[in-house]
């Protein structure tokens, strides 16, 4: 699936007949641009150095392995950092494109690339995560009953490392959940980033129509039973 940046010609159409310019254009219009001050810091990083790499090829991306070695992150991240950037990507396999992103006037009319209203189409945040999710992700997204956030889930979903991350484990710990009555109010079920970023699939969820004190209560009783379980074993062996 080639990526390649958004409006490369445009954006960067003094150096597109170098091979491997020495330098690329920032422009000062990035100052006022609500996408970029939404990044994070390792983000807004992470996207002048996707910048420079495609710089190299006319404004194409490699793929993720290579983008992990030359960023020196795991491919984890880069599916992260991809999903975060998605403003300044495109997708040229699949062609769902966003809003151009309109970072410098051009000298002349024939140095700007004409724009189809097709590609001047809503980029949606469901086909962002679309392009960039991974079919673990979409299958728990699936599976989740309040669809609220995509693409927050979809970044915490990379956040989680990556031996934690079994999707079964998860999808297991969301039937839990969903069995256990908790959640037949919808307003009592968690975003889908906030369950993932708490680690939530590996709690059990605590009985219904309990109060705050007796669930409480009940976690003290549970815990002074696993101890005396313990102790009762230690005699044993004794």
């Amino acid at each position: 699936m080639p990526l390649r940046i958004r409006n490369w010609k445009t954006f960067q159409h003094y150096n597109q007949d170098r091979g491997r310019p020495p330098w690329i254009k920032l422009y000062r219009e990035i100052l006022d641009d609500k996408q970029w001050h939404e990044l994070s810091g390792d983000s807004a990083k992470g996207l002048i150095m996707l910048w420079l790499i495609a710089s190299e090829n006319d404004g194409y991306l490699p793929d993720p392995p290579t983008l992990a070695f030359r960023l020196r992150i795991s491919e984890n991240r880069v599916s992260a950092l991809l999903s975060d950037c998605s403003h300044w990507i495109e997708d040229v396999a699949s062609n769902l494109l966003a809003s151009c992103y309109q970072v410098a006037s051009t000298e002349t009319e024939t140095e700007t690339e004409t724009e189809t209203e097709e590609e001047k189409e809503t980029y949606t945040e469901e086909k962002r995560v679309r392009v960039f999710a991974s079919p673990a992700f979409l299958k728990f997204w699936e599976a989740y009953p309040l669809k609220l956030g995509q693409p927050e889930a979809n970044r915490e979903w990379f956040r989680i490392p990556f031996a934690d991350k079994s999707v079964d484990q998860i999808i297991t710990g969301v039937e839990i959940w969903k069995a256990s009555g908790r959640w037949d109010d919808q307003q009592f079920i968690p975003a889908p980033a906030k369950f993932l970023k708490e680690r939530r699939w590996e709690n059990n969820p605590p009985k219904k129509g309990l109060t705050k004190h007796e669930e409480k209560r009940a976690k003290t009783e549970e815990a002074f039973q696993r101890v005396r379980e313990a102790s009762r074993k230690m005699a044993e062996k004794a």
